[in-house]
């Protein structure tokens, strides 16, 4: 008995030889298969494991970056189980990157794989809730409707503003979510995720901009052509420019006469433009529009005057109050001037060199008294008036001061003052 126990062994081992030399026979051949296999040599994805009984060997595959918005899958090929020559073994497989997935097996030869897929998704701002500039996440709008695609009959929520909501996908994958209470003004992140039935998901990150408040807008006209008075919108250029402040980039129209124009603020918030047409004398209202990139309008109204006529003006040497003694000749050394024109427009006396201002009434009525005495002699002088638009009317005339001779030894001709003849 005990030489055939012997005997057994001996045969056994004869077994376990052999078996071991076609292993590593078999293992060599797939060694130089492998080496064909991934020509031109790359660094092989390998991960050493230690084979143990009943532990499983896993093999992770990473992801290539996604180039459309729908995942690729891609199926590696089974990895190969080889033996290193101290008997000792390594998962090595020919793949490349691959979609985020693990497959293994264990040394009886079970296979188990773990899939973690990604979903398509899709999410924007409804078209009614994405107000002025499509597509810019800037809405007036502070409780918008989110839409979007995903996986058929997907679970879909959304996280914005402290909050989350659910819906659920259509069998088309069609979505749409409601925020049911108001956002703040400003900047809004939000989250949407979406898990399929068999546990997939997606999600996605984003943000949007809650603008409801109305601009500010300001509207004047260029220095250029605002003539006369200052800020009065009366002038005498008949092409206007005008200038103004609104919110950065929003649109502008300007509706005056029969004619609207559109033009858009600078990255600043200015704008400026200059009528293209003629405008005639007279009064001419326009009205402003304003829309920012949110959507939201503010609206302003007002009038430009177009003057191109001097105003109306008289003036006299005032008979009622100088002592005359012809009509362009007086007694009194300080001469007093009136006349008509524009109501409320300043006067302009110059004489001897000096020139004095006076307001005319709500009637247009003035007067003006020189507060200087004049020695006698003949004075020319001038009166003109500017009116609100920067038209200028002016007259000249002559007066001759006769206070200090005695009036009946003058002889007067023409104006001039030349001494009496006795006879």
């Amino acid at each position: 008995m005990k030489g055939s126990s012997q005997k057994a062994q001996s045969d056994k081992k004869e077994d376990d030889n052999k078996r071991l030399t076609e292993l590593l026979n078999e293992n060599k051949k797939l060694k130089e298969e492998l080496a064909d296999a991934q020509q031109p040599k790359e660094s092989p994805n390998k991960i050493e494991v230690i084979a143990e009984k009943t532990e499983t060997i896993m093999q992770q595959y990473q992801e290539p970056p996604l180039e459309e918005s729908v995942p690729k899958i891609y199926t590696p090929k089974k990895p190969q189980l080889i033996l290193d020559d101290a008997g000792g073994s390594s998962v090595s497989s020919s793949q490349g990157a691959n979609p985020s997935r693990q497959e293994g097996s264990d040394v009886t030869g079970n296979a188990s794989t773990t899939l973690n897929d990604v979903i398509p998704l899709v999410a924007h701002l409804s078209d009614k809730s994405d107000t002025g500039v499509t597509g810019d996440n800037i809405t007036g709008c502070n409780k918008p409707v989110f839409t979007g695609t995903t996986a058929p009959e997907a679970e879909v929520t959304l996280t914005i503003g402290g909050k989350t909501y659910s819906t659920k996908a259509d069998v088309n994958g069609r979505w749409n979510i409601t925020v049911s209470d108001p956002l703040p003004e400003g900047s809004n992140p939000y989250t949407v995720q979406a898990t399929a039935s068999n546990g997939a998901s997606g999600t996605l990150q984003g943000g949007v901009v809650i603008d409801t408040q109305a601009q500010e807008i300001t509207v004047s006209l260029s220095s250029a052509s605002d003539t006369g008075v200052k800020g009065d919108f009366i002038t005498q250029v008949t092409t206007p420019t005008f200038n103004g402040t609104a919110e950065a980039g929003a649109r502008l129209t300007l509706a005056i006469g029969s004619s609207v124009y559109t033009f858009a603020a600078d990255a600043s918030g200015r704008w400026s433009f200059t009528l293209p047409e003629q405008l005639q004398d007279g009064v001419h209202q326009y009205t402003l529009t304003a829309t920012d990139i949110a959507g939201n309008i503010s609206t302003g109204t007002g009038s430009v005057t177009i003057d191109t006529t001097g105003p109306e003006l008289t003036q006299q040497i005032d008979p009622s109050s100088n002592n005359m003694v012809s009509d362009d000749v007086i007694s009194n050394s300080s001469p007093v001037f009136s006349g008509r024109t524009e109501a409320n427009l300043i006067v302009t006396i110059t004489i001897a060199g000096i020139s004095y201002n006076v307001m005319a009434d709500e009637s247009g009525n003035w007067k003006f008294t020189v507060p200087n005495n004049l020695p006698d002699g003949a004075y020319s002088y001038t009166v003109s008036v500017t009116d609100n638009a920067g038209n200028v009317s002016s007259s000249t005339g002559q007066v001759s001061v006769l206070a200090q001779s005695d009036s009946s030894t003058l002889l007067l001709t023409g104006g001039l003052i030349l001494p009496a003849i006795q006879v």
